[in-house]
């Protein structure tokens, strides 16, 4: 398997709280929380690791195998659909195939990821510069100017 690289989003604000990665679009007002191994998956990914380097630092913990691959494969191309991520179109190609000698003796629990996208209006209001005499959280389009 070649060395793939996986971007984040450069419009993304991301803040992490241990428990839990939050991560706002800023183009589009979408709300994520990654919690869990989603969480320490987007870690490994701010990191700069390879996908390489990743699957090897997840099996200090877990168990990778085929079913452990299939699951972080449908996990970052879910991220990939969803903007947070972005990586060239046939990088998962053969990552079923990966092999690692896992030392974690944990099975891989599920991803957590969720999208918020009911307060996106209001994570698009800049109260600086789009709001009228109304004030805040009134944009300028439903202000009285």
């Amino acid at each position: 398997m070649e060395p793939v690289r996986i971007a984040k989003n450069s419009s993304l604000t991301v803040e992490d709280f241990g428990h839990e990665v939050v991560a706002i679009d800023l183009n589009d007002g979408s709300y994520f929380s990654l919690k869990g191994l989603a969480a320490e998956l987007w870690r490994l990914i701010d990191s700069d690791l390879t996908l390489p380097q990743i699957i090897e630092r997840m099996s200090a913990s877990y168990v990778i195998d085929a079913a452990a691959l299939a699951k972080t494969s449908a996990f970052l191309k879910q991220c990939k659909q969803e903007g947070l991520i972005s990586f060239e179109e046939n990088a998962l190609n053969g990552i079923d195939d990966f092999r690692v000698n896992s030392s974690g003796s944990k099975v891989l629990p599920e991803f957590e990821l969720e999208k918020i996208s009911d307060i996106q209006d209001i994570l698009l209001l800049d109260p600086i510069h789009d709001v009228d005499d109304t004030g805040w959280p009134h944009s300028r389009s439903e202000g009285n100017g």
